[in-house]
C-alpha cells in the first residue's frame, strides 16, 4: 500500500509521497512532465486516495521512495471527488523506473494541520505584510528604517516613585535609544534589567500616546483601505514568548495605577475557565497543564476574559445570565440550545470589541502567537507602538 502524508497549509500544499517501489511488471506512478495527478473522493472515515496511473494490487515487500510535492491545482471533477495535481519539489533519490508505467493502486492519506501560531505566522509574512507600514518592510528587509522625529525626552525616566528601582547608566541609554528611534534592540546577559528597561519604555510609550490625536471610526462603518480613522485609540502592544514571560511584565505594569492595561490570553486559556457548551474539544492537546493556566491571581482584574464578565462591563449581566442557565441545564442533564451558544459567543465577541476599543486601554499584553488572532487584528487597528520581550526566544516574532 502507498502511503501519502499531506501537510496542510494555508496557500499552496506541501505534500510528502511514500510510494512503495514495486516489481517491474508493476507500477505507481504516471510521470506527466514534472507532475503527478491523482483524484481523490470526498473525505471520511473510509475514503482513499486513488493515485491515476498506479498498479491495481500487488504484494510488496521492500523500500519506499519518498517525494516532497506542492500542491498546484483541485478541480472537481464530479460530485463527491476532486482531482489534484502536484507538482515535484523534492525527493529523496531519483524516480525508481519500476514506478514510472501505467496503471492503477490505492493508497491512503494522512492530514496533518499546522498548528494555530504556524498558520498566523504565514498569515502575517504571505497576505498581511503587503498591507504593513515601511517601517515593518525595513525591517524585514534588512534596512535602516527611515529617521523620524519624536520630540523631547522627559529629564528623568525612572520611575521610582512607582517603586522601581532607579534605572542604571545602561538601562537609561537603552530607554533613551527606544523613545528617539523608530526600531530598536535591546541585549545583555540574564539579570540585567531588560524586563525592567521595557516596562520603563512601555510607560513612556503609552504616555506620549496620549497626546495622539486621531479621529474615530464612526461605529459599525467598515474601514477602507487608505483611511486615516480609527476604532480604538493609539496604543501599544507588548507581546512575549510564553504566557509567563508576558504574566511577569503585566504584574510589573500593575504597579502603575494610571496605566490602563489589557492581558489577552489565547482562546484555550480563556475556554478552560469559560468553555463554551457543545464545542468539540482538540483531539490532540498540545500544550501543557501548566501553559494553559494564568501564573498569578492578580492577574486576573486586568485580563480579558475576566474584565468582561466584571459589573462595570458592558454585557457582562447577559453573559452572567447565560451561564448560568448553561450550568442549570448541564446539572439536569439537559441539552443547550446551539442558539443560546450562538448568541453566547456574539455576545463575547461584542464585550471583547467593546474592551479593545472603546475602553480607553493603553497597553495590549499577549503572546506573540495570541498577538495574531483576528480578535486583536482587527479591533486593534491603532497599535503606535510594539515590544517584544525575550525576543531571540520568539519565533513569531
Amino acid at each position: 500500500m502507498t502511503f501519502l502524508s499531506v501537510h496542510l497549509k494555508i496557500g499552496p500544499l506541501e505534500v510528502c509521497v511514500r510510494v512503495p517501489c514495486p516489481p517491474k511488471e508493476c507500477s505507481s506512478f504516471e510521470k506527466q512532465g514534472q507532475q503527478q495527478v491523482i483524484s481523490i473522493p470526498a473525505l471520511s472515515s473510509d475514503s482513499f486516495i486513488f493515485y491515476k496511473s498506479c498498479s491495481s494490487s500487488y504484494s510488496h515487500q521492500g523500500s519506499f521512495w519518498v517525494s516532497h510535492c506542492i500542491i498546484d491545482e483541485v478541480i472537481e471533477v464530479k460530485k463527491e471527488k476532486v482531482e489534484v495535481t502536484m507538482k515535484h519539489h523534492q525527493a529523496a533519490s531519483n524516480i525508481p523506473a519500476e514506478i514510472t508505467y501505467g496503471g492503477s493502486h490505492r493508497c491512503t492519506l494522512e492530514l496533518i494541520h499546522r498548528t494555530l501560531p504556524q498558520r498566523r505566522m504565514y498569515a502575517a509574512l504571505c497576505v498581511n505584510l503587503r498591507h504593513s507600514s515601511e517601517l515593518v518592510h525595513a525591517i524585514c528587509k534588512g534596512e535602516e528604517p527611515k529617521r523620524e522625529i519624536f520630540g523631547s525626552l522627559p529629564p528623568d525616566l525612572s520611575l521610582e516613585q512607582h517603586e522601581f528601582k532607579r534605572l542604571n547608566d545602561y538601562q537609561e541609554a537603552a530607554v533613551k535609544e527606544a523613545l528617539s528611534n523608530p526600531f530598536s534592540l535591546i541585549q545583555g546577559p540574564p539579570g540585567t534589567g531588560k524586563t525592567v528597561t521595557g516596562v520603563h519604555i512601555a510607560y513612556w510609550f503609552a504616555q506620549r500616546n496620549q497626546r495622539l490625536t486621531y479621529k474615530v471610526l464612526e461605529k459599525g462603518k467598515r474601514k477602507k483601505e487608505g483611511e486615516t480613522a480609527y476604532k480604538a485609540p493609539p496604543q501599544l502592544i507588548y507581546c512575549g514568548p510564553s504566557n509567563k514571560a508576558v504574566d511577569v511584565v503585566t504584574e510589573y505594569l500593575m504597579k502603575i495605577p494610571s496605566l490602563k492595561i489589557l492581558r489577552v490570553y489565547s482562546d484555550q486559556i480563556e475556554q478552560k475557565e469559560f468553555p463554551i457548551p457543545n464545542k468539540l474539544k482538540p483531539a490532540r492537546i498540545t500544550r501543557s497543564e501548566d501553559e494553559l493556566k494564568m501564573s498569578s491571581e492578580k492577574i486576573r482584574s486586568v485580563s480579558l476574559h475576566h474584565l468582561i464578565r466584571s459589573g462595570v462591563f458592558p454585557y457582562a449581566e447577559e453573559l452572567r445570565k447565560l451561564e448560568e442557565g448553561f450550568a442549570e441545564d448541564k446539572a439536569r442533564g439537559e441539552p443547550i440550545s446551539e442558539e443560546d451558544v450562538d448568541k453566547y459567543c456574539k455576545l463575547i465577541g461584542h464585550a471583547e470589541r467593546w474592551a479593545l476599543e472603546e475602553s480607553g486601554v493603553q497597553i495590549i499584553l499577549c503572546t506573540c502567537a495570541t498577538a495574531g488572532s483576528p480578535r486583536i487584528a482587527n479591533s486593534c487597528d491603532n497599535i503606535q507602538q510594539c515590544i517584544v520581550d525575550e525576543c531571540g526566544m520568539c519565533l513569531e516574532a
